[in-house]
């Protein structure tokens, strides 16, 4: 708790801190982070978050809210509470340092807001579809899609690739324009920057400059 009490304590020696990058859509967002480190005798580590921007949204939310007037809001209230805003602690055996101990948590927690969001908060009753065979027929393609959606998105990390962002990739290759040639799907008039994508995700460009295999029939 020694580590908790000097994270929160304004006059103790200020905390070491990483950026943590992230992205919204399209939108990259950069975020710092501050953290301490508290051991105990079973041997893991527990360590101390905060967030400043998470920090000064929640009190630009308070003090927005004690303008209005709103029942439960105070300044003393604000003085007491605003220490915790931004505070998160996370136990681990790990080995990592703590930026890398809270980028996995982070990667943990958005997979866990997806799947919360497939199996929990997604409406079926606008897609218009009746009875239960249906319905979970529904959410295989849901779960399928998210699947292959994690899976490109490992890819581009994985690839030369650097700076692209999974719907920013989409968004470029949604401009190319697919044409069977014989057994193959491929894309026609195919930009260097469209080439280099497709390159680096596992598709070589084929023979023809402006011509390349998306995917081949199977059937």
């Amino acid at each position: 708790m020694k580590a908790c009490r000097e994270m929160l304590d304004p006059d103790a020696v200020r905390p070491k801190a990483f950026s943590y990058m992230y992205r919204t859509g399209i939108e990259a967002r950069c975020e710092l982070v501050e953290y301490r480190i508290a051991s105990d005798s079973s041997g893991t580590r527990i360590i101390y978050y905060r967030n400043l921007k998470q920090a000064m949204d929640r009190k630009c939310a308070c003090l927005d809210c004690i303008e209005k007037g709103l029942p439960g809001y105070s300044e003393e209230e604000l003085d007491r509470e605003e220490p915790l805003f931004g505070i998160s602690a996370i136990e681990t055996n790990g080995e990592g340092t703590p930026e890398e101990i809270f980028r996995l948590y982070m990667q943990r927690e958005i997979a866990e807001r997806r799947f919360d969001c497939l199996l929990h908060r997604l409406d079926f009753n606008a897609l218009g579809l009746s009875g239960w065979a249906m319905l979970r027929g529904a959410e295989l393609m849901l779960l399928l899609a998210a699947l292959i959606r994690i899976s490109a998105e490992a890819m581009l990390r994985e690839s030369r690739l650097k700076g692209i962002h999974l719907t920013e990739a989409l968004i470029l290759a949604s401009a190319l324009k697919a044409v069977r040639s014989g057994s193959s799907w491929k894309a026609s008039s195919v930009t260097e920057k469209e080439g280099e994508l497709f390159a680096a995700l596992g598709e070589a460009p084929s023979e023809k400059p402006d011509m390349m295999p998306l995917l081949t029939d199977l059937s």
